[in-house]
């Protein structure tokens, strides 16, 4: 029969760091977003589906020609109001958004050291 090995044995040839390779998939894509909408899914998971902000696109546009070329707009076909574009939507669990929560609270409080608590991102 082998020796079994004590508490402190154990303890001593436990692995203390790990790494961790961070790869991009081929379909990576970086995302403005200007906002979340979402809520608790069925079985208790949280969905937030991200979405960019803007006015609406003309489906058409008129205009008048001069000389055969475009001149003035005479009428346009269009949404009315502002649109809502939803980019992505991502699905976690509880421990998944506590941590990601708990990333942003660092970074905003990073961002407020450095920028105080002005609402102008840097660069701008």
């Amino acid at each position: 029969m082998g020796k079994e090995k004590n508490s402190k044995e154990i303890k001593k040839n436990a692995i203390s760091e790990v790494v961790i390779n961070y790869i991009k998939t081929n379909d990576y894509k970086t995302f403005h977003t200007d906002g979340v909408f979402g809520g608790l899914t069925p079985n208790g998971t949280i969905c937030g589906n991200f979405f960019m902000q803007r006015n609406a696109i003309p489906t058409s546009v008129l205009y008048s020609l001069k000389d055969g070329a475009i001149n003035t707009e005479i009428s346009r076909e269009s949404k009315v109001g502002a649109v809502r574009e939803i980019q992505t939507g991502v699905v976690m669990n509880v421990e998944v958004a506590t941590v990601i929560r708990d990333w942003l609270d660092a970074r905003i409080t990073e961002h407020k050291k450095l920028f105080g608590n002005t609402k102008v991102r840097p660069g701008k």
